[in-house]
């Protein structure tokens, strides 16, 4: 089966992704918008719960007040009627009638209706149409839904009932007594129907809920014009912010100025203005570099170029061809040299950035003092100068590249038998967990001019050569997490000293 192929899918993420994106008082306003429908939904929820159960257990005590007043029944039937003869039905049904019209304090608990239920229909007896046509009315719609409804409801247990857009719970009950020969006598076709009217408890429910839908507009209105007063500070910050960064992006690094909304805020402009300046200092450095680096790879390849078209066309004679050769020789090691130095130091910048890692290993401090002799004996011999080697400590271990601290005390010796008289001393110490190297001459010293800016990149004195060495030297000392300086000596001339870090532990020694 083919595989279907998404064709643009960047684009179809991008136009996702921007359907997620908001403005930051869009985000405020639904934050606020849905902690809000939140607390009313959990209030209206747990409010209709409880209002609910208390209508229903209310109209609950009210029935059973009701009933109650009712179940006095018997003891009226025993002062009313001769229990030894038998009661007629219309004799029960007065005495009914009379104990709910004496029970004042029936209807404020509830409506009693006394009804007779036949097959041809509900009879009403109370209220009667000469007590309240309209309550006789009403009485008879509820009776007539609650035989609809539930003809065979128990006494014991509460309904609920909807009519004409009103409320109520009701019971029914029996119209029975004791007779003297202990059987119980009930009346047929005759009950008793104790209903409450519930609609004023719910309409103030409806009302309550009504109240929270207005507070939630309310709130959801002061939710955007909070949102707004409190976003639009923010806003306004980050757009400065945006425009300083896109100012810093082409190369404009003038601070950011004004005052900022919050402490974030400030902190972060604050940082932004530091990275501003360490970018224009990084430019700027990084043009100086190039010009330099240019001016310093020009001089050489001039020279090359000038004395191979002399060779070319027979400009010298024999003398002049072996100098010229030489000079070619010489300029072209100059030129790799410096071409070196500038891999390393560029190598140097890109671990300093993590972009690059330098390989390293655990090496014997003592071996790399060998491997600096070995390399830079030559040049000592052939400067016709004397190299003083004092390695009195111990040795120890240090985590180290070796090739590139050999580069750098190279670049030390170098510079040392450029100015010296007539010897360059190496010395090597162990002091508190460092290994201290120390290259000295016996020259007139650094002038103080040169003195400030020793390790800047393209920083010459009178007889330099191209101006890198030495600022390769402090990048390869604090690529191995040491230190680096330069001064003069009291009795004359410079010295170099460097430390790096030791490892104590013997097994971690490498030769």
């Amino acid at each position: 089966m083919a595989k279907l192929k998404i064709k643009n899918k960047s684009k179809i993420d991008k136009g996702i992704y921007s359907w997620t994106k908001l403005p930051y008082a869009i985000t405020i306003f639904f934050a606020m918008i849905i902690v809000v429908l939140l607390s009313f939904g959990a209030v209206t929820f747990f409010y209709n719960t409880f209002f609910t159960y208390y209508i229903k257990e209310e109209c609950d005590k009210r029935l059973d007040n009701a009933i109650a007043s009712c179940r006095n029944l018997e003891s009226v039937f025993h002062n009313n009627i001769d229990i030894s003869e038998q009661a007629t039905e219309d004799e029960i049904v007065d005495v009914v009638l009379h104990t709910i019209i004496s029970s004042a304090d029936v209807s404020s608990d509830a409506n009693i209706v006394l009804f007779k239920a036949e097959s041809g229909g509900n009879s009403i007896l109370w209220p009667s149409t000469s007590y309240s046509v309209s309550a006789n009315t009403n009485a008879l719609k509820i009776v007539d839904a609650v035989c609809a409804e539930n003809p065979g409801a128990l006494s014991n247990i509460t309904y609920s009932l909807e009519q004409d857009g009103m409320s109520y719970y009701y019971r029914v009950i029996d119209i029975d007594y004791n007779l003297n020969d202990g059987s119980r006598f009930t009346l047929p076709y005759h009950h008793i129907c104790v209903f409450v009217n519930a609609q004023y408890y719910y309409s103030f429910m409806t009302s309550f809920n009504y109240a929270m839908w207005q507070i939630v507009i309310i709130a959801i209105i002061a939710a955007a014009i909070i949102s707004i007063v409190i976003s639009m500070p923010l806003i306004l910050s980050t757009i400065k912010l945006s425009r300083f960064s896109k100012r810093i992006s082409e190369g404009n690094y003038e601070r950011l100025r004004g005052r900022l909304v919050s402490r974030e805020m400030y902190d972060l402009g604050d940082t932004m203005n530091n990275m501003a300046s360490k970018l224009e200092e990084a430019d700027r450095e990084q043009q100086t570099f190039f010009q330099n680096a240019s001016h310093e790879l020009r001089t050489p390849l001039q020279s090359i170029q000038g004395y191979a078209e002399g060779l070319k066309y027979d400009v010298f004679d024999e003398d002049g061809k072996k100098q010229a050769v030489d000079i070619i020789i010489n300029e072209s090691s100059r030129l790799t040299g410096m071409v070196e130095n500038l891999l390393s130091i560029s190598k140097m910048d890109m671990s300093s950035k993590g972009n690059y890692k330098v390989k390293k290993q655990n090496l014997s401090s003592k071996v790399l003092c060998d491997l600096v002799v070995e390399n830079i004996r030559g040049n000592v011999l052939h400067e016709d100068k004397e190299l003083i080697l004092d390695f009195t400590s111990d040795d120890a271990s240090i985590y180290a590249n070796s090739g590139d601290l050999i580069r750098m005390f190279e670049n030390l010796f170098s510079n040392c038998l450029r100015y010296c008289k007539a010897n360059v001393i190496f010395k090597y110490r162990i002091e508190e967990d460092q290994a201290v190297y120390f290259v000295m001459d016996d020259g007139d010293g650094i002038s103080e001019e040169v003195l400030p800016h020793l390790f800047a990149r393209f920083a010459k004195g009178s007889d330099g050569k191209h101006g890198i060495g030495l600022a390769l030297c402090k990048s390869i000392v604090e690529e191995h997490n040491g230190s680096i300086k330069g001064y003069n000596r009291p009795e004359g001339g410079a010295c170099f000293e460097v430390r790096l870090p030791v490892r104590r532990t013997d097994n971690d020694k490498i030769g």
